[in-house]
């Protein structure tokens, strides 16, 4: 299941999937917290699909 199609049916109050976005979430600001202090060592395509991957869950959660 997608980060995406979690936040939505956790928005609809889908219990099990609050839980998996939670979960999620937690993930995934743990990855973005290491790829960012490594960010001096990543190649340019690296840093353009991280850059298109946080935009992709900001524009899911607005």
């Amino acid at each position: 299941m997608t980060f995406t199609s979690l936040y939505k049916k956790a928005q609809n109050g889908d219990i099990s999937a609050m839980s998996d976005y939670v979960g999620v979430l937690e993930s995934a600001e743990k990855l973005q917290t290491k790829l960012e202090k490594a960010e001096s060592e990543l190649t340019t395509a690296q840093m353009s699909r991280l850059t298109k991957i946080v935009t992709k869950m900001t524009n899911a959660v607005l």
